[in-house]
């Protein structure tokens, strides 16, 4: 019953705030592309104001060595992917399925955590979650206190199927082989230089190299900021 925890609150808050959509007047338009369905200034010419909300859908990238290595995915492309598999829209693409591969999660988060549960129902050898901040405490620390956002130890039903966390970890190159596949992480361990009033600073720990082998990585480090071609989106003066 674990898949349908979500079901029952979510309904539960639908129902809870139909009265007050009803209330405000409020109308959804589902399936609508501005641009293609609906004209920008046709919005304008209906509506006082025209609020853009797409939130932010541009991937954070991970810059080092070796990152155009075949093998290194965004994660939201990842998981696109395979609900596109089981919609049946889409057959499996062999470089974004995890079966048989060992996989490494970079990044933590719900997109880190879908990552981890859809490479293990894929059939993935291995599977690892890199964090590079160190292992949250189960409860609030005294640097942690109400009201502020409890940073502490989460694990979801993913965690449970099966996963090595890897906590204060920085990857600093991927390796890949003479086809340009990628093979393996170089990483190292790190500490967070923690000094009153000043932001805490990241030290790599010497001597802490490792060499991880890993045949698919995951990028779910979250995102920069809304698409570019939102700022191109042109109202025309009707005066």
């Amino acid at each position: 019953m674990k898949k349908y925890k979500w079901i029952v609150p979510t309904l539960y808050i639908i129902f809870l705030l139909l009265p007050i959509y009803l209330l405000l007047n409020m109308s959804f338009k589902t399936t609508t592309e501005i641009g293609k369905d609906i004209d920008i200034n046709e919005l304008k010419e209906e509506n006082d104001i025209v609020l853009l909300c797409g939130g932010a859908t541009i991937k954070r990238n991970l810059p080092i060595p070796g990152h155009n290595s075949s093998g290194i995915v965004q994660a939201m492309d990842f998981l696109k992917n395979q609900n596109e598999i089981v919609d049946g829209l889409k057959k499996v693409i062999p470089e974004l399925d995890a079966r048989g591969k060992n996989v490494i999660v970079i990044g933590g988060g719900d997109t880190g955590s879908d990552c981890i549960g859809t490479s293990n129902r894929q059939g993935a050898k291995s599977v690892v979650n890199f964090e590079i901040l160190p292992k949250p405490p189960k409860e609030r620390s005294n640097e942690n206190p109400w009201p502020y956002w409890p940073f502490t130890l989460k694990s979801t039903s993913s965690h449970e199927e099966g996963i090595k966390r890897e906590w204060s970890i920085l990857t600093k190159e991927f390796i890949a082989n003479d086809k340009g596949q990628l093979t393996g992480l170089k990483t190292v361990e790190v500490k967070w230089d923690k000094k009153t009033n000043n932001r805490p600073k990241l030290v790599e720990i010497e001597n802490s190299e490792k060499i991880w082998p890993c045949d698919l990585v995951l990028l779910a480090l979250g995102f920069t900021g809304p698409e570019k071609n939102l700022s191109l989106i042109h109202i025309s003066d009707p005066t």
